[in-house]
């Protein structure tokens, strides 16, 4: 379960950062952090309160200490949403 709520909120960092702009992100990615560099401070911040939440406060949040060899496991999906907001966008303006 831990993986799967990890997974879904980083799911949601990467359409925060898709959403910035309608170009596609791999087109020139410096643009996006100057169209709104705040997105990557609150990215950071979340990233942190994940952190804590998961190793620091999980009695708390009934989460398990994810190990090393389940962290590949917690990235797959985001790439996936990522790639396929990319692909989205990039097919949106040809």
């Amino acid at each position: 379960l831990t993986v799967s709520f990890t997974s879904a909120v980083i799911s949601q960092w990467a359409v925060g950062i898709q959403e910035i702009s309608n170009r596609p992100f791999f087109r020139n990615p410096i643009e996006h952090v100057k169209l709104n560099p705040y997105i990557f401070l609150g990215i950071s911040i979340g990233a942190f309160l994940q952190f804590v939440a998961i190793y620091w406060l999980s009695q708390y949040f009934h989460a398990v200490r994810l190990p090393l060899n389940l962290l590949p496991y917690v990235f797959i999906v985001p790439m996936f949403v990522f790639l396929g907001v990319e692909i989205r966008k990039w097919l949106y303006r040809q």
